[in-house]
């Protein structure tokens, strides 16, 4: 089984989203199993991603996105977790600008999600907003929330990112447009059980990131943690009523 947990779906101006017609198109045409979507970060739009998700309920798995430079954002996150049935959180904190531990900003949020377990999953790479020992300090303070860095570290903070996962057992990575060595790198580290697949569609292909995990593992046990076990045990400590 293969659960892919970066998408976006939607539409996005400037440059072509994709519906989630075509992301199961696409899904069945590269062999993966189920696919957590989101809205593009700067359109965020919950109720489309609950209305694919009822339309595709085995194929596709729902994020909430916020906009945090609008009053209680927090708010939003309860009403699509609770009555929209999403099952995470995505961020892009560098597109507000604001880092991930600003908690003046993200505290409400994170109570939120702390709240209910949720996976929370952002934009994690070599800036400041959102370097990977920003996440180590969320995942201190908020320690019930799974906290999932996108892309890894992208570029020149991985070696961070993995170190970061093998100190908190609430992060991982997500390995979207990132290589095979940096898979094996987490593997040598002994925190593979803390790598997710994902590809980041429309802006990458499914069998491309396929392919990194089937040139970084040989092991088919090894492969199905990436594939799919680890992120079925995130999704298994979410608590909603």
């Amino acid at each position: 089984m293969i659960i892919d947990a970066h998408n976006h779906i939607g539409n996005r101006r400037g440059r072509k989203g994709q519906s989630a017609e075509e992301i199961i198109e696409k899904m069945d045409a590269s062999g993966i199993d189920q696919a957590v979507v989101f809205s593009y970060v700067p359109y965020p739009n919950n109720d489309y991603i609950a209305e694919a998700v009822r339309k595709y309920p085995d194929r596709l798995i729902g994020f909430a996105v916020l906009d945090h430079t609008k009053k209680h954002p927090e708010a939003e996150l309860e009403r699509a977790i609770c009555e929209l049935g999403l099952k995470g959180l995505k961020l892009d904190t560098p597109t507000h600008g604001f880092s991930i531990d600003d908690f003046r900003v993200t505290g409400p949020t994170f109570e939120i999600a702390n709240k209910y377990h949720l996976p929370v999953i952002c934009y994690c790479g070599d800036n400041n907003f959102v370097h990977p020992y920003k996440f180590a300090e969320a995942a201190k303070r908020y320690p019930n929330i799974n906290f999932i860095m996108a892309h890894a570290g992208i570029l020149f903070m991985t070696s961070h990112a993995i170190e970061v996962c093998a100190e908190n057992k609430n992060c991982y990575i997500e390995i979207s447009n990132i290589n095979a060595c940096v898979i094996n790198d987490a593997k040598n580290k002994g925190v593979l059980d803390h790598v997710l697949f994902g590809t980041d569609t429309p802006f990458n292909y499914f069998n491309v990131m396929k392919s990194c995990v089937e040139s970084a593992l040989n092991d088919e046990h090894e492969k199905a943690m990436v594939y799919s076990e680890n992120f079925k045990r995130i999704m298994a400590e979410i608590q909603v009523e």
